[in-house]
């Protein structure tokens, strides 16, 4: 609502002018230094009021500290709005640049690791390799150890049992084809028990007569050799050993060329 001043006191009023105020800091300022200085005395009135401006609170015109505190308010509303916006895209660039640093890490540190990688894979496959050769050798080894187990522990068991040597022989007679004249080699601790078993030896050949047993004392007890006019059998402890050793070594490259 706009005031209407006639007569002296729109004479008075001829020196008014209004300020163009840009900003809230001259607001303040020429609040505090304007000064309205009619020619003569101005009329009774309320002295907060602009003539001319829009009255909020009564009629008239609005007071000067009104303008101000609106003026403030809306710009601090402004530049809490500002503060605001420039937060959300400070914080929305900061997960940006944390998720991209983040994968951009995450990349370079796979490719960082490739040659501990390579060099872990190399190390693994020279242990599987030293693995499979460590395997390979424990496996002849305890084939070894098995036939040297197996010559003891017979060894022992002739020393117990004298007796076992009529086996052996009986099995080398059993493999001759033509079973005249032989030879029987065995060590002379085992020629009792051999003379012995000569009655029951008869019925495995023609004429037991002409077999004859011979001490030899690098004959290992327990194992003989049979000679005859047309071949011999071999059948000593050492030899049968070996022959036992043989296979089990065989049987182990055979199943490591299985295995590849």
């Amino acid at each position: 609502m706009s005031r209407i001043y006639k007569g002296e006191a729109a004479k008075q009023a001829r020196n008014f002018q209004l300020a163009d105020f840009t900003k809230a800091s001259e607001v303040e300022a020429f609040r505090k230094t304007a000064e309205f200085v009619p020619d003569k005395e101005a009329p009774t009135g309320p002295p907060e009021f602009i003539p001319g401006g829009f009255d909020f609170d009564y009629k008239g015109g609005l007071r000067r500290d009104e303008i101000l505190r609106r003026s403030m308010d809306e710009a601090e509303e402004i530049v809490s709005a500002a503060r605001a916006q420039a937060g959300v895209i400070r914080d929305q660039a900061r997960n940006e640049g944390y998720t991209q640093g983040h994968k951009d890490g995450y990349t370079a540190g796979l490719k960082a690791a490739d040659p501990v990688m390579t060099t872990f894979q190399s190390l693994v496959k020279e242990l599987m390799t030293a693995r499979d050769v460590f395997y390979g050798q424990a496996e002849e080894e305890m084939a070894h150890l098995v036939i040297n187990v197996a010559a003891a522990a017979l060894g022992n068991e002739i020393e117990k049992n004298p007796a076992l040597i009529r086996n052996v022989i009986r099995s080398a007679v059993r493999k001759l084809q033509a079973r005249e004249d032989m030879i029987i080699h065995i060590n002379p601790q085992d020629m009792a028990e051999a003379e012995k078993f000569r009655p029951e030896l008869g019925k495995e050949v023609e004429d037991i007569d002409k077999v004859t047993f011979k001490g030899d004392p690098l004959i290992t007890r327990g194992g003989c050799m049979l000679e005859t006019n047309i071949g011999s059998i071999d059948a000593r402890v050492e030899t049968q050993l070996e022959s036992m050793r043989e296979s089990l070594l065989r049987a182990i490259e055979e199943s490591k060329i299985e295995n590849g």
